[in-house]
């Protein structure tokens, strides 16, 4: 079996983890946002932190519009 180094990017010192894994299985890898080179590894985009308010419901009315 031959094996494969695999990195991505962590919160860390390195700035990276390490792992290694059976080389067919690198395309699963790949999409888990895995790269085959510790130069390929990017920080990923931050996305805006989700609010904990509870959403509304699309098509519904006020109480209020409604009595």
């Amino acid at each position: 079996m031959e094996r494969k180094s695999v990195f991505v990017w962590s919160d860390n010192k390195a700035g990276f983890v390490q792992a290694v894994i059976v080389a067919a299985d690198f395309p699963v890898f790949k999409k888990m946002g895995f790269v085959s080179s510790v130069d390929e590894v990017k920080e990923p985009k931050k996305t805006p932190e989700k609010s904990n308010e509870p959403k509304k419901e699309k098509g519904t009315k006020d109480e209020k519009a409604v009595n």
